[in-house]
């Protein structure tokens, strides 16, 4: 099991060029904004280290309606541990699925990753 901190992270610490965990197509961002703007971010991101900044494991919506609404500090739970690509990937198909119905874009990238970025085997998927 993974042990994570809380904390309040800066936009500027997060690295969004990697969007390997990022399952939702299409990012919707219109109802997540109005959210935000309205109540704040709810529910933290889940992020792990990258070297001296963070990558977004789950919230990518989240992180890109603060983006847009230029809010700079968002509530955040990082992984204390390292945390394996395919343990993150894992993660963040259990938040999804675990929240909502995928879509069939969404599973198809899902088989993608873990097939081609990933390594598994198509008998272990």
């Amino acid at each position: 099991m993974t042990a994570y901190e809380f904390l309040e992270a800066h936009i500027d610490q997060v690295d969004d060029s990697q969007q390997r965990f990022c399952l939702t197509f299409p990012l919707d961002l219109q109802r997540i904004q109005e959210s935000i703007a309205q109540v704040g971010v709810l529910e933290p991101l889940i992020l792990r280290r990258a070297g001296a900044c963070y990558q977004i494991i789950c919230g990518f919506r989240r992180f890109f309606a603060c983006r847009a609404l230029n809010r700079t500090v968002f509530p955040a739970l990082v992984c204390r541990d390292l945390l394996p690509d395919r343990q993150a990937f894992d993660l963040a198909l259990w938040h999804n699925v675990s929240t909502r119905r995928l879509n069939d874009v969404e599973i198809a990238r899902i088989l993608r990753t873990l097939q081609r970025d990933l390594g598994v085997p198509q008998e272990e998927i």
